[in-house]
């Protein structure tokens, strides 16, 4: 049974037995996602999730992070997860196709504060909660994602496991907590037709449930066996893959989370790469959005699919076109969060540019998804020109990666207008010694 062997696996598995690079990798996962939730804090969205979760009460066991309230650990997890969605700046593993942080750390940070574990612990549960969702993750695509949000499905698998790990939980009650957790998986892509601000739900209610599934075992509640690969289960009501012995080869062997991305970029993670190849020619060229007449981006079906929108009407639409990030990157030379407002979507230049940029799904890089996400941009000008640039790897992949010192420095430019210079370097060093808290 898989949910049998990756609760033997999460149950017996301590800090000692992670490899040192990975023990690393969970640390610069930390700072990311927490660089994320507090830059977030001042959102709309974000304060409609605070304003409920105030209402709503609770013990005060843990903090939601970005305003220092105190309230329970189910709706600290749910809120800081929610927050740590907003920017769409979150890591990402891409053959799981899948936000493993968003739905893990929330929960694992906020039972962690409840039940005062040390760091170490966090870490190992951390580790045991991206390694189980991406596993999940990478057996069931890519077929899923074309209708279910894998990080508000497999992550709810993620967020059970790592809670279950730090409530100790038997071998048996690992089993019920995955079990109930598969049974609450959720989250469809059907809100991106509508612009709506539904994507941060699904990593909230992820570490909601999962949480909440590990709670009740720890009290004896009973859940399916067999949730990932029985005939009603998981698998079977979510995909068409059928390679999910490949969820328990080598585990504890060989640890997937080291294929772990980070995101430079705001925006669907699609949309990463075709900023990448904008940002080298306009840059290397020297182009003003006046110079160019014409851009075609050459892209995969799936991109067209979930980031083709080339006449984006709010904030959470840009973040899903890949014309207006191309555009942002052209006009701005970034693509930064600061660029996903109503102000600059509404712009007539934002709009003159989108109208030059054309998506074409190429058949090349089509035979190459989903073990590559590569994208080709192809910019004319007015002087007759024509500037092209393949990227196949965004920067933050794991095959063309940024380590610390990158993501300490996207935590510092993130979180600039809301922390201190003695803040921030105090929780870059407090995350960096992690396993002495």
């Amino acid at each position: 049974m898989i949910s049998k062997d990756l609760s033997e696996f999460i149950f017996k598995t301590e800090y000692n037995d992670i490899p040192p690079n990975i023990i690393q990798l969970a640390k610069t996962c930390f700072l990311d996602w927490l660089g994320c939730t507090i830059a977030a804090s001042d959102s709309e969205t974000a304060h409609i999730f605070l304003d409920v979760v105030n209402e709503l009460g609770g013990n005060p066991d843990a903090t939601i992070i970005p305003y220092g309230v105190k309230t329970s650990v189910l709706n600290a997890a749910f809120v800081n997860a929610a927050l740590s969605h907003f920017l769409e700046l979150d890591d990402i593993h891409k053959k799981a196709m899948y936000h493993p942080g968003i739905p893990v750390i929330p929960a694992a940070l906020s039972l962690s504060e409840k039940e005062a574990k040390s760091g170490k612990e966090l870490i190992t549960a951390i580790v045991m909660g991206y390694e189980i969702g991406i596993r999940i993750g990478i057996a069931i695509n890519p077929s899923h994602f074309s209708i279910w949000h894998t990080t508000g499905t497999v992550g709810t698998f993620g967020s059970a496991a790592a809670t279950g790990k730090l409530l100790n939980l038997t071998t048996d009650q690992l089993i019920h907590s995955l079990g109930n957790a598969g049974t609450q998986a959720a989250g469809l892509w059907e809100f991106i037709n509508d612009g709506a601000m539904t994507k941060p739900l699904h990593p909230a209610k992820a570490a909601y449930n999962g949480l909440l599934a590990s709670l009740l075992a720890k009290k004896g509640f009973t859940g399916p066996s067999r949730i990932i690969e029985g005939a009603r289960g998981f698998a079977r009501a979510t995909s068409k893959e059928k390679n999910l012995e490949s969820i328990v080869a080598d585990l504890g062997k060989q640890y997937c989370m080291g294929d772990i991305g980070f995101k430079v970029h705001s925006g669907c993670r699609h949309t990463n790469s075709p900023v990448d190849g904008t940002l080298f020619l306009v840059q290397q060229h020297d182009l003003k959005p006046e110079d160019i007449t014409k851009v075609i981006v050459r892209i995969y079906q799936l991109a067209q699919d979930l980031t083709g929108n080339t006449n984006p009407k709010n904030p959470t639409d840009g973040k899903f076109s890949i014309p207006y990030c191309v555009a942002s990157a052209i006009r701005f030379r970034h693509c930064n969060d600061n660029v996903f407002t109503q102000q600059l979507i509404d712009d007539s230049q934002t709009k003159n540019l989108l109208q030059k940029i054309q998506l074409v799904v190429d058949e090349s890089l089509e035979r190459e998804f989903p073990q590559g996400y590569a994208s080709i941009v192809e910019i004319y000008t007015t002087d007759g020109k024509q500037h092209r640039c393949r990227t196949d790897y965004a920067k933050g992949d794991p095959e063309n990666p940024v380590g610390w010192t990158e993501i300490e420095e996207k935590f510092r430019r993130l979180c600039e207008d809301f922390l201190t210079e003695e803040s921030m370097s105090g929780i870059t060093e407090a995350i960096a010694n992690l396993d002495d808290v």
